[in-house]
Formats: C-alpha cells, sequence, structure tokens
C-alpha cells in the first residue's frame, strides 16, 4: 500500500506574490502528485510563489499511488491566505462607509441641496464672468 509519512508546508498563512515551501515523503508509490501543481518526486522540496488574493483559503493535495496495486492515499494541507482577508476587511469597511454616507444624505436632503445651490451660484457668476469679458473684447475689436 502507498503511504504518506510526512506533507508539510513552512507557513499556515501566505500573503499575495509569497514564497511557500512545501515537503513530503512517500512509501510504496510509483506516481507523486503535488496538485495543483503537478508530478513531484517520492521524496522532496518545493517551492513555490503564491499569487492568489481571490480566495480566503487555498488546498494543496499530495496524491502518492502505487499504479501496481491500483491503490491511492491523499494528503492534503489547508493554507489561509492574509493578502484575502486583508482586502476583504478593506472593502467591508469602504462599503459601510458609503451605505453610512448615503445614509446620511437620506436623512439630511439640505445638505445635498446647499451643495446644489452653491454650485449652481457659482456655475451663474462664472457665466456672468464670461459674458462681460466676450462683450468687453468684441467692443475692443468693433472700435
Amino acid at each position: 500500500m502507498p503511504s504518506i509519512e510526512y506533507f508539510k508546508c513552512n507557513k499556515p498563512v501566505f500573503e499575495y506574490d509569497e514564497e511557500i515551501t512545501f515537503s513530503w515523503k512517500t512509501i510504496n508509490a510509483d506516481k507523486v502528485v503535488l496538485k495543483p501543481f503537478g508530478a513531484v518526486s517520492n521524496i522532496g522540496i518545493k517551492t513555490y510563489k503564491i499569487k492568489n488574493f481571490k480566495n480566503p483559503s487555498l488546498t494543496f493535495e499530495l496524491i502518492a499511488e502505487n499504479t501496481n496495486i491500483g491503490k491511492q492515499i491523499i494528503s492534503s494541507l489547508t493554507l489561509k491566505n492574509n493578502t484575502y482577508q486583508k482586502l476583504n476587511k478593506h472593502f467591508e469597511e469602504k462599503i459601510k462607509k458609503d451605505s453610512e454616507h448615503k445614509q446620511n444624505e437620506r436623512n439630511n436632503p439640505e445638505r445635498g441641496t446647499k451643495n446644489q445651490d452653491a454650485r449652481f451660484e457659482f456655475n451663474l457668476k462664472l457665466g456672468l464672468i464670461i459674458f462681460v469679458i466676450v462683450m468687453i473684447l468684441s467692443f475692443i475689436l468693433i472700435i
């Protein structure tokens, strides 16, 4: 029967673009696969750079198979994605703040109206100034 003596990783938590080192030892296996990376030797150490921020955790499997007898054994490691946790927290806080801001605007409609009134008044004054400048330039060109 195939067996996995050990399958471990150098850290339980990782960050985006960080290197993680796996080590393993199998016995009585002629085919060994480290998912999702592919075929590996019976005993080994491999370092991979993990570029994932979309999942809260990642699971890696070591599959040791004895093809002569058609038996296999699987060992898995689940690692926590710290980058995902940080991004998730950041966006939860942003969504909460945006929601609170919109709620305040609904509860205080005068605040939004005052800002709109101020913008309208500014645009009106700017338009008047531009009109006066155009009139003066037209008068100067006629003379």
